[in-house]
């Protein structure tokens, strides 16, 4: 589940990279609520005419892991480090200001589960403090 973890991430970067879904693996591995929550802010990236350079670097560890039932599932418990993620405009390459209060390391509580073989992220929830 790691393995998907992190390759959410890399589709996730490679997506905002382009203010765009096309062209990156995101929906083989994010799914419901967090496929939705990137799809939405890849619009407002589009929109602003805006993209990410940079990654993001993580450091997730796996919680709970629920074998039995229907649906395998699991949880990840993050740090993001977003300080290397920038925006900037898309056409002329200048980054855009942020709020200086803007956490730039914050926690994440990541939900996962076992679909047809394969893990996915259903839910990654930034919460609103620093880790």
């Amino acid at each position: 589940m790691l393995a998907a973890y992190s390759s959410y991430w890399h589709e996730k970067s490679t997506a905002y990279a382009r203010a765009s879904i096309k062209g990156s693996r995101l929906k083989a591995y994010a799914v419901g609520e967090a496929l939705a929550a990137a799809e939405r802010e890849l619009a407002a990236l589009s929109q602003q005419g805006y993209v990410a350079t940079g990654r993001p670097q993580t450091a997730p560890r796996v919680g709970t892991v629920k074998s039995s039932g229907t649906v395998p599932s699991a949880t990840i418990s993050d740090c993001v480090d977003v300080s290397a993620w920038k925006l900037v405009d898309r056409e002329s390459q200048r980054p855009i200001a942020l709020p200086k209060e803007r956490l730039t390391r914050y926690a994440s509580t990541v939900t996962a589960e076992r679909w047809e073989g394969r893990w996915v992220i259903l839910k990654a929830t930034q919460e609103n403090r620093t880790c």
